[in-house]
């Protein structure tokens, strides 16, 4: 059984993370796999296609837990959707777990997946009006705060440094 507790998030570092739990309830041990496939939308036609699969093999005791992890890396910016399919005795058991995220490019602040003099704007507007709603992604430089330290960073990725 896949228990509940899926760790995914949005990143900005061009992976991925998820981690899932599982366990046996059965009396004795058994050796399955989970397989997750990675779907990526397309930003115009809102249509999914393939983008990635991961396997991880399962080798569980009776009545013992595991964790099984997935990462995906070098993500280009999008929204992607990641189906876990769990398998046992090599027949499909589940396929009802599932996650999104969305992978930002450095320096996206307002979402549109480029970083360019719009996300200064963003930025200006929320630090100097409390303006948030173009507001997507601002803590750039991942200290916890919003203010003029992500402003530069952002210029220092719009100039390339």
């Amino acid at each position: 059984n896949i228990i509940g507790g899926n760790n995914y998030s949005k990143t900005t570092d061009n992976y991925l993370y998820f981690k899932l739990k599982v366990t046996n309830n059965l009396a004795s041990p058994y050796n399955d796999y989970i397989i997750a496939n990675m779907y990526k939308r397309d930003k115009n036609t809102g249509e999914l296609s393939y983008y990635d699969k991961k396997a991880v093999a399962l080798n569980l005791a009776a009545s013992a837990n595991t964790t099984a992890n997935f990462t995906f890396s070098k993500l280009e910016p999008g929204n992607y959707f990641v189906y876990f399919f769990y398998y046992t005795n090599n027949s499909l058991a589940s396929g009802a777990n599932s996650g999104s995220c969305r992978v930002m490019a450095k320096g996206d602040v307002n979402g549109d997946d480029v970083c360019n003099a719009a996300d200064v704007t963003a930025l200006y507007n929320w630090i100097l009006n409390n303006d948030f709603s173009a507001l997507v992604n601002g803590d750039q430089n991942n200290d916890g705060v919003i203010n003029a330290g992500d402003v530069t960073t952002v210029y220092n990725i719009i100039l390339g440094e």
